[in-house]
């Protein structure tokens, strides 16, 4: 049987050794696309450079429909913004 089938024996023994090989060198290659953190970086950050503080008046929907319904402006459906 092995000599009527040779040719397909060696084709399949070569396909299997190349899926071999790469299952083995794909854990072990080094990925570009790896989102990490670079500890003296983090260290090395002042909270000036973290956080800004920006002066803005309060804003609310109630406060919005108040000053509409003063300037008679209908109120929009609920659920939708204009």
């Amino acid at each position: 049987m092995y000599t009527q089938y040779v040719y397909a024996i060696e084709v399949g023994a070569a396909l299997l050794l190349v899926g071999m090989v790469a299952a083995i060198a794909l854990p072990l290659r080094r990925r570009r696309d790896v989102k990490s953190n670079d500890p003296g970086a983090a260290v090395r950050v002042r909270s000036k450079d973290r956080f800004r503080m920006v002066d803005m008046p309060a804003q609310s929907d109630r406060a919005q429909a108040k000053r509409d319904a003063a300037n008679g402006v209908a109120a929009a459906p609920q659920g939708e913004k204009e």
